[in-house]
């Protein structure tokens, strides 16, 4: 063989073998067509590489009572209908009364196929399943549920119970309990590092966030709140800090996500903040808070920690999350029955999508489904 064409062959190697090192270690990213993502990314909530905006997403949003989940294509912004969940074991009553800003919430699995409902009203987690839009579990509980989110690689989803002082971690593929890791008070919403290696407990009862080892299922430290119960946590997708919002304080706290975890700043937020997410561009990475007071959206800049923009909107904004690539932030906002939806890179208000029924949590999953000819179980509005 002469030189030119062994050049060629170990050149046809190098390029078959890229997609394969390309994709070490990211498993738990099957994509449309069963092919791992690249993790190497800057999105929330896994800090995974951008991926576009395609008729495969599909944004939900639920009320805070959580009998129905809306669906939306994100693609042309558009309301497909809605997925009674039935089923569930709805109580009309609770012993603990929920804060309104977690009475439902959101965690999908990494790959896009199960998206998990957290209703502390009926105190239960509802997993749906996104391309039959079916029903494959509910887990019930003997107190409410502050939250609900799953491990990067996709094998656990970990459950705050709020009353009973404990986390409860599921084995995402049967659904079973494997683990309850006690905690010293009320638990409230949870999140995981970027890497899986820790998830960050806030507090319920707002003293202290805890930060537990995910191998060793420990308290390894914690962290002081204002003494207001957390409504929300989001980790960085570029895995270097932890905001948490407090309501009653209305402040946000941002923390550092590795040893020795200390507090980074502190920021006021305006009157009744409720949750807080992320977004990554050219301009940098950037912490969006909805604040019910102000029916606005207030960005910060995770490196000033400065608010850059205050983004005006409908009637009490509450969860929000980003489109794959960081381009759209979807705002869920209750007493509006719709999602507002905002330009990242222009910091504006660009879209109203109304999906008929109350909006208090709502969660973005790129490559939700795999035929987009047809709905199955949406009842079409």
């Amino acid at each position: 063989m002469g030189r030119s064409k062994k050049v060629v062959s170990i050149l046809a190697v190098l390029i078959c073998s890229l997609p394969a090192f390309a994709q070490e270690g990211n498993s738990a990213e099957p994509s449309i067509d069963d092919r791992p993502f690249d993790l190497s990314a800057r999105q929330f909530p896994w800090g995974r590489w951008n991926i576009d905006i395609t008729v495969h997403d599909r944004v939900y949003s639920v009320g805070p009572l959580a009998q129905s989940i809306a669906v939306t294509d994100p693609s042309n912004n558009m309301f497909l209908g809605s997925t009674r969940l039935k089923g569930r074991s709805l109580r009309d009553e609770v012993a603990h009364p929920p804060p309104i800003s977690f009475a439902s919430t959101f965690g999908y699995a990494p790959n896009g196929r199960t998206v998990a409902i957290a209703s502390a009203t009926s105190r239960s987690v509802t997993f749906l399943d996104t391309r039959s839009n079916s029903i494959v579990r509910v887990a019930d509980y003997e107190d409410p549920p502050a939250g609900v989110s799953y491990s990067p690689n996709g094998k656990e989803v970990w459950i705050p119970v709020g009353g009973r002082n404990y986390v409860s971690v599921i084995d995402a593929k049967g659904f079973n309990e494997i683990s309850r890791i006690p905690m010293p008070d009320e638990p409230g919403p949870t999140v995981l590092s970027t890497n899986g290696r820790y998830a960050y407990v806030c507090s319920g009862s707002g003293f202290r966030t805890r930060i537990v080892d995910v191998a060793k299922r420990t308290i390894v430290a914690s962290m002081p709140e204002s003494g207001f119960p957390c409504t929300s946590i989001a980790a960085s997708p570029d895995g270097k800090q932890v905001w948490l919002i407090s309501e009653g304080a209305s402040r946000a706290f941002a923390f550092s996500a590795k040893p020795p975890f200390k507090p980074l700043q502190t920021v006021d937020t305006g009157p009744r903040p409720s949750h807080v997410s992320f977004a990554s561009n050219d301009d940098g990475q950037f912490a969006y808070a909805s604040v019910g007071g102000m029916n606005a959206v207030k960005v910060f800049d995770t490196q000033s920690f400065g608010n850059v923009a205050t983004i005006r909107m409908g009637v009490s904004p509450s969860g929000l999350r980003p489109s794959g690539d960081g381009s759209r932030m979807y705002v869920a906002l209750n007493e509006n029955r719709a999602l507002a939806v905002i330009d990242t890179a222009a910091m504006k208000y660009i879209d109203l999508v109304e999906v008929g029924q109350e909006a208090q949590a709502v969660v973005y999953v790129p490559n939700a489904v795999r035929s987009v000819r047809d709905n199955p179980n949406i009842e079409a509005p």
